[in-house]
């Protein structure tokens, strides 16, 4: 589920990319690397910016796949020969987690952190599948605690209904017209423990203006210590969107990047 439009404009850069000759080559370019994280098999690709039309120097841009649905965005940049740092986006949450990989003769080292932790967790990827399943065997992944908090959990009854978030934005610096958009969430949360998120947005200048109408997604939702959590499936991983406080009318998720403020319209 997709709380912010950061993930819409990564992954519009990963679909229009267009190869530019003459660059030089990258070990990222072609390589699919296979992992596990949280019992979910995924795979890793990571592509040179100049794929997706941004020719910043050491710009990355890459996607992780899992085998039930789940997506990360993730844009990186150049540390070294074989490393790279940057952020990663989850498709579902829109969650950031800040993160670092390291090339290894079996495959690399993706190493993240959560926004509210301390801790890194390390995931190793292979570039030989099979080397993935050999692993996993001999070292199944425990369950985090985050995930053993969500699936003890129980649903807050408060939470049912249908929400709305909007943010504007304006700007008198675009030409002589001026430019301004507003985008709009709507989250449809459901007592049987689905959760649907549709979006929209409109903008433009005095003379120019346009709108698009987002996908829904679709998930599901649980809460435990006043935490809300979502899943792409209704099992593990379970996300951790934040801490909530709610009343009759308004909702909010308190977040590091900024405390989000729904309000209840049915």
């Amino acid at each position: 589920m997709c709380f912010n439009t950061k993930f819409i404009c990564i992954l519009a850069a990963l679909l229009c990319g267009i190869f530019s000759q003459g660059q030089e080559s990258s070990i990222f370019t072609t390589e699919v690397y296979y992992g596990q994280i949280n019992g979910i098999y995924s795979t890793f690709k990571m592509e040179p910016g100049y794929l997706h039309q941004d020719n910043t120097e050491g710009r990355y841009y890459g996607l992780i796949q899992g085998n039930d649905g789940s997506t990360y965005v993730l844009m990186a940049d150049k540390r070294s020969a074989k490393e790279l740092t940057g952020t990663a986006w989850d498709k579902f949450t829109a969650e950031e987690y800040s993160f670092n990989i390291s090339l290894n003769q079996e495959g690399l080292d993706f190493s993240f952190r959560a926004p509210q932790s301390t801790e890194s967790v390390l995931i190793k990827y292979y570039s030989d599948p099979n080397q993935l399943i050999s692993s996993a065997q001999a070292n199944p992944q425990p369950k985090t605690s985050t995930q053993t908090q969500a699936n003890s959990g129980s649903r807050d009854s408060r939470l049912v209904g249908v929400w709305r978030r909007t943010e504007s934005y304006s700007s008198s610096n675009y030409g002589g017209d001026g430019f301004s958009m507003v985008n709009e969430w709507i989250m449809a949360i459901h007592a049987d423990g689905t959760v649907e998120l549709s979006s929209k947005n409109a903008g433009g200048t005095g003379s120019v203006s346009g709108s698009s109408q987002g996908n829904v997604e679709r998930g599901f939702w649980q809460t435990a210590n006043k935490m809300f959590y979502t899943s792409d499936t209704g099992g593990e991983p379970w996300m951790n969107i934040g801490e909530y406080l709610i009343d009759a009318q308004m909702l909010m998720f308190k977040q590091p990047s900024g405390n989000q403020l729904w309000e209840r319209i049915r």
